[in-house]
């Protein structure tokens, strides 16, 4: 793979992963809203369909996101490699001397986070759910 390619490749997955991202945010801040403005209205059965609903949609993205981070993390790998040697046209690129254990954790560490954010938002649904009617500011 030429160096122009490998530097496309890892431009285009970070891309990805950008709007993989933007759409796991969209999903929890719909859900965390969504259960904001309606968790006291749900029937037991509405609650189920909409967990249900958001866990498929999470474990969908975050797998995703987590196999094109693996993927970014390799290519960062490759254009390490690349670019330590003699005349490399990728001595510019950013991750040409970046530490390897950075790129190695990325994509478990966004996992952890990602897990941490769907449960801090199943919490938060239940909170709502359980607290007492929200007062009103007349």
């Amino acid at each position: 793979m030429s160096a122009f390619e490998l530097v496309y490749l890892f431009n285009e997955t970070t891309g990805v992963l950008g709007a993989e991202l933007d759409t796991f945010l969209t999903i929890l801040f719909a859900f965390v809203v969504g259960a904001y403005m309606a968790a006291k209205r749900m029937t037991k059965t509405m609650r189920n369909i909409a967990i249900g609903l958001f866990t498929g949609a999470c474990f969908m993205n975050g797998f995703a996101i987590n196999r094109t981070a693996s993927d970014m993390a390799d290519l960062a790998q490759e254009i390490r490699k690349v670019a330590n040697q003699e005349g490399s046209a990728l001595e510019f690129h950013a991750f040409a001397d970046q530490p390897v254990i950075l790129m190695a954790t990325l994509p478990w560490l966004m996992t952890v986070l990602m897990i941490a954010a769907y449960i801090a938002s199943i919490f938060f649904f239940f909170h709502v759910r359980n607290t007492t009617e929200l007062t009103d500011n007349k």
